[in-house]
């Protein structure tokens, strides 16, 4: 029998979520043929079990084995196993067509390996919705977290702004990193007059994926950050010519 969890307390977005990613993979699902998925962060596994009435054969990992016994609970015909994304470990667990990351990296210390091992278990497309650090730069957060049970295992994260996550997507290896041209009608993926834009969602995959509702984010080096904004265009005349060994002691 179920029980009661802090996921449960989560409707409004979650159903929000569910009904965007229905949307979303009725375009991708029939343009990259995706017939499985891995669940990353699956919690007590509601986004592996939608995948599931999608169509999409899916196994959910979760590092906390209490989240793996409920999932496994609420939906017994289905694959749930207990693997943290931040060890290489998770790589065992094997690719799949598409990987989905839904409220996962902001829970974690290391969210940039968390990216790597998600890139290698990733066959055709990653799915990744998250909370952002508000900034336009590649930039990330360290943030103490509330010890809910649902939050990351060490209850202090490091969370990145979008930049930094498509930054994340392109050094991990994706070819194409996409935002979607519309995110779900949910006050936390928009800006207000009280708040930033807390959440994003992003698509990435080996090459671009050619549709309407996805706009490529091309993949931006960064100014560098120890160099005055007066003196960038000098400094760049400079690596032109000498290249950017040379500037560096």
């Amino acid at each position: 029998m179920a029980r009661s969890t802090v996921f449960d307390r989560y409707g409004t977005i979650t159903e929000t979520r569910k009904a965007y990613l229905g949307a979303l993979l009725r375009e991708l699902r029939p343009a990259l043929e995706l017939r499985t998925a891995l669940d990353a962060g699956c919690g007590v596994g509601v986004f592996s079990a939608y995948l599931q009435t999608q169509g999409i054969a899916a196994t959910g990992v979760d590092a906390r084995p209490e989240n793996i016994a409920e999932a496994r609970a609420r939906y017994p015909q289905m694959v749930f196993q207990v693997a943290d994304v931040e060890d290489p470990a998770v790589l065992q667990t094997g690719p799949r067509d598409l990987v989905l990351s839904f409220g996962l990296l902001y829970h974690l210390e290391n969210p940039f390996r968390a990216v790597r091992h998600l890139a290698a278990l990733t066959g055709k497309v990653i799915v990744i919705e998250s909370m952002v650090f508000p900034s336009r730069f590649p930039r990330a957060a360290l943030v103490d977290e509330v010890h809910e049970v649902d939050q990351g295992l060490r209850h202090v994260a490091l969370v990145p702004s979008e930049s930094c996550l498509v930054a994340m997507l392109y050094r991990a290896g994706f070819s194409a990193v996409h935002r979607p041209a519309r995110l779900p009608d949910h006050d936390d993926f928009h800006p207000s007059l009280s708040q930033r834009q807390r959440r994003t969602i992003l698509v990435a995959a080996r090459s671009r994926v050619a549709r309407g509702s996805l706009h490529l984010v091309p993949d931006r080096r960064p100014r560098d950050p120890w160099v005055r904004r007066w003196a960038q265009p000098a400094v760049r005349a400079l690596r032109r010519v000498r290249g950017p060994q040379d500037l560096n002691p």
